[in-house]
């Protein structure tokens, strides 16, 4: 379940954004070769409508884009090496935002009323590299996203505009830092920037640099 907070030039907005629910089946390694599949949903909390005194706000200061996704994929470990393959598919649109830069007295942000948003294709590849005693791991990774079609709003005059630029490749660098404290629970730390984004990101998902703390127990 996320949680996020948006602060800017628009004012402060915190909401409930979307609910994952993700499943992994694991097969039976094989000569230091390992597959996995994985399907996955996300529910979201809000409708992407969220506003600040009235006025309504582009999808920057939403904690959710109001879609209903699947994700498929799989996984494919050989020694020290992980190779990730997903998609994420919008399969029912409850997006209800309203925004209209024509009407925001900026054009820092698209208009993205009634939005609706293409499917993603997410390539990702990572290296293990572990001290002696194993207790700290670190894994590099690139990961590729690639956008695949132009999203879409409905203009001023109630007809569907697609954005230009807003499809096409994104991609991210990534270090995720792991500390073992026991043989159930681990410590870990993500530093990722981009770079390569897309011409447009109406979606106001780029960030240009992310940290997280995660404590990981099974």
């Amino acid at each position: 379940v996320t949680f996020s907070t948006a602060t800017g030039s628009f004012g402060t907005r915190s909401q409930f954004g979307d609910a994952f629910l993700v499943g992994n089946y694991v097969f039976k390694e094989k000569n230091n070769r390992q597959w996995s599949a994985l399907l996955g949903f996300k529910f979201p909390f809000t409708a992407s409508n969220l506003k600040i005194n009235g006025y309504s706000l582009p999808l920057d200061y939403q904690s959710s884009l109001g879609t209903i996704d699947v994700f498929v994929g799989t996984n494919y470990r050989y020694k020290k090496w992980n190779f990730n393959l997903a998609l994420q598919l919008p399969v029912i649109n409850l997006n209800k935002n309203s925004y209209f830069s024509e009407y925001a007295g900026t054009d820092d942000f698209p208009s993205t009323n009634l939005f609706q948003r293409q499917p993603d294709a997410l390539i990702r590849t990572t290296y293990m590299i572990q001290t002696v005693n194993k207790r700290i791991s670190f894994k590099p990774n690139l990961l590729f996203i690639y956008h695949l079609g132009e999203d879409s709003f409905e203009n001023i005059f109630g007809q569907r505009e697609h954005i230009k630029g807003s499809d096409g490749l994104t991609i991210n660098g990534n270090l995720l830092t792991s500390y073992k404290l026991t043989g159930q629970s681990r410590i870990e730390l993500s530093l990722a920037a981009p770079f390569v984004v897309r011409t447009i990101r109406p979606d106001g998902l780029t960030r240009s640099f992310v940290a997280g703390l995660q404590y990981r127990y099974s």
